[in-house]
């Protein structure tokens, strides 16, 4: 697993690569950006879920447009790729941080199985 700081200024590039290459990769924010990055990341997984309404994916949409979207850009646009690539995202605070796990998951049969 491949721990990337938020605040580096290549981390675009280096997450694209390692979703690329199907790696587990870990990108831990600190500073002002944690907090409300934490608020908001429930509001992001909860937009595409299935198993909920249209109703209250459109709320979580509008809660996530509201109160972070503007905050990171780059760190949505890394989730989008690794939801796309078939990566499972995790998310958790660290003491001041909040770190965003993309895991690998692949597939056996009919279940899903997690690549640690």
């Amino acid at each position: 697993m491949t721990k990337l700081n938020y605040s580096e200024s290549s981390i675009l590039d280096e997450a694209w690569k390692l979703i690329d290459q199907h790696q587990t990769l870990e990108i831990v924010i600190t500073g002002w950006r944690a907090k409300p990055i934490a608020r908001v990341f429930p509001h992001y997984l909860g937009q595409s879920a299935p198993q909920r309404s249209r109703l209250q994916r459109r709320l979580s949409l509008l809660k996530f447009t509201f109160l972070g979207a503007f905050c990171a850009p780059t760190l949505w646009g890394i989730c989008a790729r690794a939801t796309i690539a078939g990566m499972l995202l995790e998310g958790f605070s660290v003491d001041n941080s909040f770190v965003v796990r993309c895991i690998l998951t692949k597939e056996i049969g009919n279940k899903t199985t997690l690549d640690q």
